[in-house]
């Protein structure tokens, strides 16, 4: 949804189209944004599935084992596109309110703080966001691997079994 652009002769009126423009185009790299998280998410939603399909191809006697971890593995993906979801609308919000707040800015100064304020802000966030799905990925992961890992701890445990001839 556009805002609407001022066609007064007020001699700000430039200036302001120009915040419009911004936060329209921000408005639409939000939704670029949560439309590319989408995707990512379909494809990791995919994988996961095939992952799956091999998991009980490869291991029909610990079938119920493959399916819990692929419904744990399914669950993070869900929690990663949560994730993916809420950063880009968390980002695509800050920067609108701080275009808000840049338009009440008279002094210069000021305009470069509230900018510096903007950078240190987003690199946090983004190395939380960043340990976060780190976090997410090896839950998946993990959860993919399980079954594999069970699988080899009781052949070994088989194997260990036999005795020298």
């Amino acid at each position: 949804m556009a805002t609407k652009k001022t066609t007064t002769t007020d001699p700000f009126a430039p200036v302001r189209e120009t915040i419009l423009d911004a936060v329209n185009t921000a408005k639409a790299q939000q939704e670029k944004i949560a439309s590319a998280a989408q995707a990512e998410t379909d494809k990791a939603r995919t994988a996961a599935t095939e992952g799956f399909e091999q998991a009980v191809t490869a291991y029909r006697e610990n079938f119920e084992a493959a399916v819990a971890a692929t419904k744990a593995a399914a669950g993070n993906l869900s929690k990663i596109e949560e994730l993916t979801r809420s950063q880009a609308t968390e980002l695509a919000e800050d920067r609108v309110a701080v275009i808000f707040k840049a338009m009440s800015i008279t002094d210069p100064s000021e305009l470069m703080k509230l900018q510096a304020d903007l950078i240190a802000a987003e690199q946090k966030k983004a190395q939380a966001m960043a340990k976060e799905a780190v976090s997410l990925y090896q839950g998946v992961a993990k959860d993919l691997f399980a079954p594999f890992q069970a699988q080899m701890t009781k052949a070994f445990e088989a194997a260990s079994k036999f005795k020298p001839v």
